[in-house]
């Protein structure tokens, strides 16, 4: 008795229960339907919501984070999942209206099945909704200051770049300096450097900030954060310092690199000391004066940034100034205006650019300009030179001096 029991109930479980769930897929068939829609209905609704957070993101430059994207693909292959669903229940309704038929069992049954596992998976994705910690990020911003269009990698350069890369790798020195007169290529070089230390992997953030003759702590504050993407929100000097340096000593390793420092600077105000942490943080400053970086600053070894050399300065000169160079007539001038620009590659390229494509009268006053007076050329172009502060370092400056004090040599040419 006990077998035939067991018997029927197997065959009840193969054959009844099957038969039961089948007939429920039928009479469920428009509560199924309906609850589809609805939950595709509370699915897109989610999905419009989460959408103005993604656009407003994308106005403000941030990135949409990897699982947002997902939700989002996925709630797109179930919405055309349900549309061609609730499409086929149309035409089904079309054509058993039109024949006059009894509804097709079968496809009923096979529509209500699809329907009910659809909407399981739907009401899953409208409970991951509201699931997300946050829609997007900042991305990190390869910063403009790296750019070293036009660097021309000079012999003259090349060895104080190479010895200013072993500094960088010396685990002993923590702060080294880059010193030469103005416009002779300091800044260059040091994005030069901020570019191989980025491709040799030696630091896994290099910042690059200019300080300025009037520097202002708040502002090196946020070209700091906002070349690692942090937010500053602290309104006081010394918050916003505690909250830089959090955040730098999160990095493997920094360079951070200050580029024209006139006066004494406290990094620890902005942030950037490490105290103990010395293999953590380098730091690079570059100054007009090598006294201000060794006996203000303490750099542990300084760099000269020299003048370029004879060959190097008309090779430069001639780049820039183009097929004009060909003229017999311009090429003494040209050799001669190259001598007055004493080796510094902002005067040189600066005149070159001036002279470019213009004729041999032009060329002749650029070089009369030049030759002219330290009086005339310091009342022409250092905007703000009092006479009285010429008048106490006439006969101590040469043209180079000049033009080493960061001027931007113009000239009013006219063909």
């Amino acid at each position: 008795m006990e077998i035939v029991i067991s018997i029927g109930a197997k065959l009840s479980e193969y054959t009844v229960t099957p038969i039961a769930r089948q007939l429920g897929y039928l009479f469920y068939y428009q509560s199924n339907l309906e609850n589809l829609r609805t939950q595709v209905q509370k699915l897109k609704d989610a999905k419009e919501r989460l959408e103005h957070s993604i656009d407003e993101a994308k106005r403000n430059g941030e990135e949409i984070e990897a699982d947002v994207l997902n939700w989002i693909s996925r709630v797109d292959r179930i919405s055309d999942q349900t549309l061609n669903l609730l499409t086929a229940e149309d035409q089904g309704k079309t054509r058993c209206f039109s024949a006059r038929l009894f509804p097709n069992l079968v496809q009923r049954n096979k529509l209500s099945r699809k329907a009910k596992t659809l909407a399981i998976e739907v009401g899953s994705e409208n409970q991951n909704a509201g699931g997300f910690n946050k829609v997007s990020y900042l991305p990190f911003i390869e910063s403009s200051v790296f750019d070293v269009k036009g660097y021309v990698a000079f012999q003259s350069r090349m060895s104080t770049i190479n010895q200013i890369m072993e500094a960088l790798r010396n685990p002993n020195l923590e702060m080294i300096g880059v010193y030469g007169m103005g416009g002779v290529g300091k800044t260059m070089l040091s994005k030069e450097v901020a570019k191989q230390a980025k491709e040799q992997m030696l630091f896994s953030k290099v910042i690059i900030v200019t300080v300025t003759q009037s520097p202002n702590v708040e502002n090196i504050q946020q070209e700091i954060a906002e070349q690692l993407s942090l937010k500053l929100e602290q309104k006081t000097k010394a918050a916003r310092a505690d909250r830089l340096r959090y955040r730098l000593r999160q990095e493997k390793k920094i360079l951070v690199i200050l580029d024209d420092i006139w006066e004494k600077l406290e990094l620890e105000d902005i942030g950037i000391y490490f105290g103990n942490d010395r293999n953590k943080c380098k730091i690079l400053l570059t100054s007009r004066s090598e006294d201000l970086l060794y006996n203000d600053m303490r750099v542990e070894q300084n760099f000269l940034v020299g003048v370029l050399s004879e060959r190097e300065a008309a090779s430069l000169f001639n780049s820039i100034a183009g097929d004009t160079i060909k003229n017999l007539a311009i090429q003494p001038l040209a050799s001669k205006i190259v001598n007055e620009c004493g080796g510094l590659p902002i005067a040189i390229a600066t005149v070159a650019n001036a002279l470019r494509n213009k004729s041999p009268p032009v060329w002749n006053n650029a070089l009369q300009e030049l030759r002219a007076s330290i009086s005339t050329f310091i009342q022409t172009n250092i905007k703000g030179m009092h006479v009285k502060v010429y008048s106490s370092i006439r006969g101590k400056m040469s043209k180079r001096d000049v033009l080493g004090l960061g001027t931007v040599v113009t000239f009013s040419l006219y063909s």
